[in-house]
């Protein structure tokens, strides 16, 4: 997909209105997904979406030419959702003592049974960006390289959390089933 997401950014960055509209139909609702996982808050996420095409159309010419448009989106929304949060908060130093990425809280137990209610349970006591990194990996179904992009850490730094989490996870798993 990476060679139409080149031609479609670059339609885009041409000012092709159809452009727009199929970035928006194709990644809108995994935006949207993301955020809501990120702030549990329906409204600030559509927000902040919308902000983010507003600034894709305002900026359509400055903006670089990408190949893998998704991962632009999604880190786009979270440093929108970011500034958004830190501006609530008002200091940078609150924020990172805030728990923003708060993947488990927007998960609906209803219907789990009570192993993966635990499941959610150990997630829940992942670090904050352990947790944002499952969720790139495993919900949203990014590559190492690209959730590096996001988050703006070395493939190396991503590996290593991906390895980390899961570790902690698979060992509560064997607790579980023991």
């Amino acid at each position: 997909m990476k060679n139409e997401d080149y031609l479609l950014w670059k339609r885009l960055k041409e000012g092709d209105p159809e452009a727009l509209e199929e970035i928006y139909s194709l990644y809108a609702e995994d935006m949207i997904d993301y955020g809501i996982k990120m702030t549990c808050n329906v409204q600030i996420t559509q927000d902040a979406v919308h902000d983010v095409f507003m600034e894709l159309i305002t900026h359509r010419k400055n903006i670089s030419q990408i190949s893998d448009i998704r991962p632009y989106l999604l880190k786009a929304l979270r440093n929108n959702l970011l500034r958004k949060i830190n501006r609530e908060i008002k200091t940078s130093e609150d924020i990172e003592n805030k728990d923003v990425f708060l993947l488990t809280d927007s998960v609906d137990t209803d219907g789990l049974d009570d192993e993966q209610k635990r499941i959610i349970n150990r997630i829940s006591k992942l670090s904050r960006l352990e947790r944002e990194i499952i969720c790139l990996r495993f919900f949203e179904e990014l590559t190492n390289k690209q959730i590096s992009r996001v988050l703006n850490l070395k493939d190396q730094t991503i590996k290593n959390v991906v390895s980390t989490a899961l570790k902690k996870l698979r060992k509560h798993i064997t607790d579980i089933t023991e």
